[in-house]
């Protein structure tokens, strides 16, 4: 049986390291991006809005079929694979837009940054996976959040500064900084996969076996997908998109304060993602993720209850559900690929990751479709009591699903004791 240790000396801590600053760069870039990137394709390209549907169609539609693909047993290639290809793709695909001017041509890169992210995400996750143990998956995972959103709450401040003087032409700049991210991951992963083998030591010979005997638990990864696919659909497809047609459009605040509002959600993130993750630490992760929803039906709960009893402050409204519902999302994001860790074999967790991948992105498109009729309504108090009912419905799924997964555990305990 075999361990693997690093040239130089460098330890899976110090990898982690230079993944999580990996995360915060290249996070910097994706906040920028997500502010500007729509601009820059309508306006400083002049594409209009048919490029920015061309783009992000393919990219979605490209990412979900790659994480389907890589889930089934046909395209499950390996990890390293999936890093080289995802960190490739990405750093080709996004830089190929400075020099695209007709949008039906915008459908190259958006398929080679989908395709790409797919497998980038998956790798990423499966390399955090492996570089952490049981005792430290969580708090990797919830570094990993700090930082992503770290990044992007930056990314997003700086890139507004950005555009004050110089206007959106510098989200060109960020294309091509997009593909130095990529590169630094290329050599994190360089690192880590270019590792020379040495004996394990044999007091622990029988815990590898343990782990490599380990067989996934399909309840247990069922709702693990489920739930990443409900909590995009209900809670990050509604702050991606919807949130904002509710602020400017039923709630009339102006576009300028709804940036406010979500570097809100990032700041909560910021500052409670290391503090809630120790304070929940030695709380199961189903349990986690059950008390994540509960706090994003909470917020839903303030906006309904907020619109009925202060409607004239729209904006303070928006900012407290912005710190509940991130909350939540420190929450989620610390139990869910520990979960999925939990719940699966070692040589199933990149193919299940991959599945997360394809959860998210398909909750992900859905998020506005979902909302859509209640949109139509123009009517603030039905979109908020919408949204409320429907995070409770997720709510009485996850604890009944658990309720269920606790049952079998204790079932398969007492059928192993001695007669």
């Amino acid at each position: 049986m075999l361990i693997v240790t690093m040239p130089l000396h460098l330890k899976s801590s110090t990898v982690i390291r230079l993944i999580l600053c990996f995360l915060f760069l290249n996070g910097m870039c994706d906040g920028s991006l997500m502010t500007t990137l729509a601009v820059y394709i309508a306006e400083a390209k002049g594409m209009g809005f048919r490029g920015v549907s061309v783009f992000y169609t393919s990219f979605g539609i490209s990412s979900v079929v790659t994480s389907l693909l890589t889930t089934s047993s046909f395209g499950n290639i390996s990890l390293s694979s999936r890093a080289y290809l995802g960190t490739l793709f990405l750093a080709v695909g996004y830089p190929i837009i400075r020099y695209i001017d007709a949008s039906e041509y915008l459908l190259i890169p958006g398929v080679i940054c989908g395709a790409g992210m797919s497998l980038y995400v998956s790798a990423l996750i499966s390399c955090l996976n492996d570089l952490s143990t049981d005792k430290t998956r969580r708090t990797v995972f919830s570094q990993r959040n700090l930082y992503v959103n770290a990044g992007q709450c930056f990314g997003s401040l700086l890139v507004g500064i950005l555009i004050y003087f110089y206007g959106h032409l510098v989200a060109g700049y960020f294309l091509a900084y997009k593909m130095a991210c990529m590169i630094f991951f290329g050599v994190i992963c360089w690192l880590l996969f270019n590792r020379s083998a040495v004996q394990l030591p044999a007091g622990r010979l029988h815990i590898q076996t343990d782990l490599d005997d380990k067989k996934s638990n399909l309840p247990m990864i069922f709702f693990a997908l489920a739930f990443n696919f409900l909590a995009t659909m209900l809670v990050v497809g509604q702050i991606d998109t919807v949130l904002t047609l509710i602020a400017t459009q039923l709630m009339h605040i102006d576009v300028a304060k709804v940036s406010v509002i979500i570097v809100a959600n990032t700041l909560t993130v910021v500052f409670l993602q290391s503090y809630l993750s120790k304070v929940t630490r030695h709380i199961d992760e189903g349990r986690i993720l059950t008390l994540s929803t509960m706090l994003w039906l909470l917020s839903y709960l303030w906006c309904l209850l907020g619109v009925i009893l202060f409607s004239g402050q729209p904006t303070l409204i928006l900012i407290v559900f912005s710190v509940i519902n991130g909350a939540g999302q420190c929450l989620f994001s610390s139990a869910y690929y520990p979960y999925i860790s939990r719940a699966s074999s070692p040589s199933d967790f990149k193919r299940f990751s991959s599945g997360s991948s394809a959860a998210f992105n398909c909750g992900k498109a859905l998020g506005l479709s979902y909302s859509g009729f209640a949109l139509e309504t123009g009517d603030v108090h039905f979109v908020w009591l919408y949204l409320s009912l429907s995070c409770l419905a997720m709510l009485v799924f996850s604890t009944g699903i658990q309720m269920h997964i606790l049952k079998a555990s204790r079932t398969i305990k007492r059928s192993n004791l001695p007669a």
